[in-house]
């Protein structure tokens, strides 16, 4: 549900808007929503929900104005790929360090890491490395249909 004013303007909720040359404080569609009388008044009527102008946060950078008005900019290139790489990295640590246990015990005590845990070490690094690459050649339309596949964990 959304508010609107008989001009065709819409009102946001939780947000401060003048109207009329009267100032109305943020939480005053909340407060007055079952008011119909005072809703009237002020020629304010509830209305289904627009649909959003909004584009995905992840990629864009998202405006609105007090009229409801949106802008949305691509965000930098450079700032996605940096984000994404360190998604990339972080997802690895992730899925490596349930065995980092085994690596140490190896390095120190010289017991040896089965082999299914080596290859998955390796799988998950070598994926790691190959979506870094995609993400790096990657331009604004491409970094957004990225998809990382990750190996599976040995049973």
């Amino acid at each position: 549900m959304g508010y609107q004013t008989s001009t065709g303007r819409t009102l946001l909720i939780d947000q401060s808007f003048t109207l009329n040359g009267e100032r109305f404080p943020s939480n005053w569609l909340r407060v007055n929503y079952g008011n119909a009388a005072e809703m009237e008044k002020r020629g304010i009527s509830i209305v289904d929900d627009p649909v959003s102008k909004l584009k995905d946060d992840k990629w864009y950078s998202n405006r609105t104005t007090p009229d409801g008005e949106v802008s949305s900019t691509p965000w930098p290139i450079d700032e996605l790929r940096a984000r994404e790489v360190k998604f990339v990295k972080d997802r690895a640590d992730s899925l490596l360090s349930s065995s980092d246990w085994m690596v140490i015990r190896q390095a120190e005590a010289g017991k040896g890491i089965l082999p299914q845990w080596a290859d998955y070490r390796a799988a998950v690094r070598a994926a790691s490395d190959v979506s870094e690459e995609a993400i790096n050649a990657a331009d604004f339309e491409a970094i957004q249909k990225l998809e990382y596949e990750w190996p599976k964990r040995p049973e």
